[in-house]
């Protein structure tokens, strides 16, 4: 697991992670940082789905202050880390 991943993992109460790869769809949810179960198939690739996403929930044990809305203050800063990190040409 990439790095990003492995520190959001762990400061989470939970991470969905997809992957969509090979024309087929993967699934993995963590809680506390630990993997619920393996990786899975769950189905095909939907049509012009490709990469991967991650979704989670910030744990409050470690983020005192959490935005009313997480999910858009989390996919902001997600999207704009994406497009910094496509613009310089950053991995």
């Amino acid at each position: 697991m990439a790095s990003a991943s492995a520190w959001s993992t762990r400061l989470s109460e939970w991470l969905d992670l997809t992957i969509w790869r090979d024309g087929e769809e993967h699934y993995m949810r963590f809680a506390h940082g630990d993997a619920v179960a393996p990786l899975k198939v769950v189905g095909p690739r939907p049509r012009g789905r490709r990469g991967t996403r991650v979704t989670f929930l910030p744990s409050p044990a470690t983020f005192k202050i959490v935005p009313n809305s997480i999910s858009t203050s989390w996919s902001i800063a997600i999207a704009n880390w994406r497009s910094s990190t496509l613009a310089c040409g950053c991995s």
